[in-house]
């Protein structure tokens, strides 16, 4: 499960600073990666334990400069990391399966897994944080 902090529009914002896009790009790559760790931060504050899998496989990746854009990405690497964020609903319900794999037996009334969102709260209480993360690296960066 992959959650993206993207920044774009940095053309725009360098021209309004007086400044380039070479100059504006690297720091707006620093911000996003800064802003990225605090949000795997708090997704691991925030995630259940049982076995500390989810926590442990929780991490921000590299910012990565694409044309005028920059991308910074929160990775849950748990295989069941989405089963949790979301929850599962009614066990066996809307699942395909392979071909040739015998249906599941379940009962209707078995409740699926309820959702235990992790990701989402982290990334919306550090969505301003972020933004002055990213808008200070560029200050920074411009001497401004």
């Amino acid at each position: 499960m992959d959650l993206d902090i993207s920044v774009s529009g940095l053309d725009e914002i360098a021209e309004a600073l007086g400044a380039t896009l070479e100059q504006v790009l690297p720091a707006a790559a620093i911000g996003a990666g800064k802003a990225a760790q605090a949000v795997a931060k708090d997704a691991r504050k925030l995630a259940p334990v049982d076995t500390g899998e989810l926590r442990e496989k929780i991490r921000a990746t590299d910012p990565e400069i694409k044309g005028d854009t920059v991308e910074a990405t929160v990775v849950a690497g748990a295989e069941h990391s989405v089963y949790v964020e979301y929850g599962t609903g009614i066990r066996g319900a809307e699942s395909e399966l392979p071909a040739g794999m015998p249906p599941a037996t379940y009962r209707p009334d078995w409740a699926g897994q309820r959702a235990q969102p992790y990701m989402y709260p982290a990334f919306r209480q550090n969505r301003q944080k972020a933004q002055q993360i990213i808008a200070d690296e560029i200050r920074k960066a411009v001497g401004k």
